[in-house]
């Protein structure tokens, strides 16, 4: 369930991106909208998740039943810029993600997305609240391990590890924001996890 909660969110966020780079809030919009369903509403751990977004964006909220697309209406009368759906991790699937997605271009008659959305989720309405919470102050990442080649530079982190996912047995290491990537060869099985276990990443904790 971590593991679905944590992809979804991952999801959301780059299928959205697109909206980021023109969409402006129009005349008569808001800026924020917190959408929830009749099962969050009627619980009142979760609902202190919609309050603490709702507080925090000044936004609106809108409820819906059985899925996000029965409050479209309501959302092109708003014509948000943002929106955050609040949901229980039962009741999410490829299925709403998907759909919400769609959605998120149906506000207007071009085929552009409309607004920029993503769900908060957790285990409990207690794990959504800590990642509303952590989303608070941006977070900077210092440290990193990757098993890809293009950001063998290391140049955004104080410390990052790498296993070359081309040449088998490749890979790199930086020590300090100072200091040079050094190079080296090695079975793979044996360098991954060394390289984890001495970089742990500057990861908050949802869960």
């Amino acid at each position: 369930m971590k593991r679905l909660c944590l992809l979804l969110v991952a999801a959301c966020v780059v299928s959205a991106l697109p909206a980021l780079a023109s969409k402006k809030t129009r005349p008569g919009g808001c800026e924020y909208v917190v959408m929830a369903s009749a099962d969050v509403r009627g619980d009142a751990a979760w609902m202190e998740v919609v309050g603490a977004l709702q507080a925090r964006h000044k936004a609106e909220v809108v409820f819906y039943d059985a899925a996000p697309r029965d409050a479209l209406d309501e959302l092109r009368g708003l014509s948000p810029r943002y929106v955050a759906v609040v949901e229980r991790p039962e009741n999410l699937g490829r299925d709403f993600v998907m759909d919400l997605s769609r959605m998120s271009r149906e506000v207007d008659g071009d085929i552009y997305a409309d607004f920029l959305w993503g769900i908060v989720t957790g285990y409990d309405a207690g794990a959504a609240m800590r990642m509303v919470d952590n989303s608070a102050e941006p977070l900077v990442v210092r440290n990193a391990v990757a098993t890809i080649m293009e950001l063998n530079s290391a140049k955004w982190f104080d410390r990052y590890g790498w296993v070359d996912d081309h040449d088998r047995g490749l890979w790199g290491e930086k020590r300090s924001a100072d200091a040079a990537v050094v190079t080296g060869r090695v079975e793979p099985v044996r360098c991954c996890p060394s390289l984890w276990i001495s970089m742990p990443p500057t990861t908050p904790t949802l869960w």
